[in-house]
């Protein structure tokens, strides 16, 4: 089944306190869009801005989880400064090669910096979860951060190892 309208954000968008607030939806990714077959796994920041931050996986050839078949996922996200309203252009913050896997964004801001921190895994060509090998670099749990509300991004950092020694 071929998912249409992966990520609604919901946004209050009210004309003053005394009103009440009206819902609207906005689809941030929509599917066969912007050169990739799915968007999965979405996650979605408040910075400290008031902007929000929408991440997800962009999975270029099908909806299938890394690992199996021919598989090529991105991390991407966009940018809105008018509480969802709308949404800037997608932009691929993560794109390791052919076949890789950046997936399963999660976020964290660290409200004592101001840091947006986004989590993933990258994962090599044919490897998943369930198919890496344990002792093998086949499978890295990765962080970035941003220090101006998601507009840039710090190198990837590898934190695999963290906590292991």
């Amino acid at each position: 089944m071929r998912i249409h309208h992966l990520v609604t954000c919901l946004a209050l968008l009210g004309a003053g306190a005394a009103a009440a607030p009206s819902l609207t939806q906005t689809d941030v990714f929509v599917s066969g869009q912007d050169g990739y077959h799915t968007f999965r796994i979405p996650a979605i920041e408040a910075s400290p801005d008031g902007s929000l931050i929408a991440f997800a996986e962009a999975r270029k050839y099908t909806a299938e989880d890394p690992g199996f078949g021919r598989q090529d996922i991105d991390l991407v996200y966009k940018r809105s400064t008018d509480n969802g309203a709308t949404w800037s252009p997608m932009v691929v913050l993560e794109d390791t090669g052919e076949e890789w896997s950046a997936a399963n964004p999660a976020t964290i801001l660290d409200r004592t910096n101001g840091r947006l921190w986004v989590f993933y895994i990258r994962g090599r060509p044919k490897r998943s979860s369930e198919t890496s090998r344990l002792g093998t670099d086949d499978m890295a749990t990765m962080a970035r951060w941003s220090a101006d509300s998601g507009r840039t991004w710090s190198e990837a950092i590898d934190l695999s190892a963290v906590g292991t020694e």
